[in-house]
Parts: C-alpha cells; sequence; structure tokens
C-alpha cells in the first residue's frame, strides 16, 4: 500500500464506515441476511498516489471487520479519468461509462439456494454512475448475482 501524504486523514476511515451502520442495518434488513462480499471502488492510481489511500477500501474494510463479510478486490479500472467534482451530471455519466472491469482473477464462490450477494463501498455517491458501472463489471462476470452499493454521503 502506498505511503500516506494525508497528514493521517485515513484515520477517519472508521468513523465514516461506523456512520454507514444504520444504512447496513437497513440492507441487511431488506432481505434478512448477510452479504457474502464487500468491495470498494478502485480509485486511480495518480489519485491514490496523490491521497495515499482508498478510503472506500478502508471505510470496506472497517464494515468488513464489523460484519464479517469477507472483503475482495474485485474491480479494476479501465483507464484514468480526471476528477469529477468539476463536471457536470453529463460529463460525470460519459466519463463512467466502461470504466471498470472484473479484476483479474475475478472468481467468486456461489452460495447454494440463493443469489450471490455483493456489496461495493464508495466514500461519495454523486450521479450514480460510479455504483452503476461497477454493477455492470461485477455482473459481467458473476451473472445472477445481487450487487448492492453504499456510499458514505450523497451529493
Amino acid at each position: 500500500m502506498p505511503t500516506s501524504n494525508t497528514g493521517g486523514a485515513e484515520r477517519y476511515a472508521e468513523i465514516m464506515a461506523a456512520m454507514l451502520s444504520g444504512a447496513m442495518e437497513r440492507l441487511r434488513a431488506d432481505f434478512g441476511g448477510a452479504f457474502d462480499l464487500i468491495t470498494a471502488v478502485p480509485l486511480a492510481p495518480g489519485r491514490l498516489e496523490e491521497r495515499g489511500f482508498n478510503q472506500a477500501e478502508r471505510m470496506a474494510g472497517a464494515v468488513s471487520a464489523w460484519y464479517g463479510i469477507p472483503y475482495r478486490e474485485l474491480l479494476k479500472r479501465t483507464r484514468d479519468t480526471d476528477k469529477q467534482s468539476g463536471k457536470a451530471r453529463r460529463g460525470r455519466i460519459e466519463d463512467m461509462r466502461g470504466l471498470f472491469a472484473p479484476a483479474e482473477g475475478f472468481e467468486v464462490e456461489r452460495p447454494p439456494g440463493r443469489p450471490l450477494r455483493i456489496l461495493i463501498a464508495d466514500d461519495i455517491y454523486t450521479t450514480g454512475s460510479t455504483m452503476n458501472d461497477c454493477a455492470r463489471a461485477i455482473l459481467q462476470a458473476a451473472p445472477g448475482a445481487e450487487v448492492y452499493g453504499i456510499a458514505w454521503s450523497r451529493t
């Protein structure tokens, strides 16, 4: 993992994850069970180097530990994009199209008698384009899975 040059901002990942617990409980109640896997939206390499860590990955790791959900890196980026924060809705949606693919060696065990349930964690949800493209990539590799998303903030 890269050395952090964030002045310790990664310490907030557990606090952010704790703030997700209410949403986690509602998601689990919706289908009466737990998730089989949790994954995080991968950062672009340049953004990871700049930040020093992937806060979605850190949040997913904390949720994984608290709820006993195995964490796996299931996704990879297919290309770099510019920061999304300065873009209008249409630009964000176009940038995200086809941005994610299943990670190398993507292999998941399907539980007997029900669909595989995968949770994608991200820090910010704006247009839904990132979650949608991540779900598309997961379903490409695991057809029939149920894919859910959880985010710390919605803008």
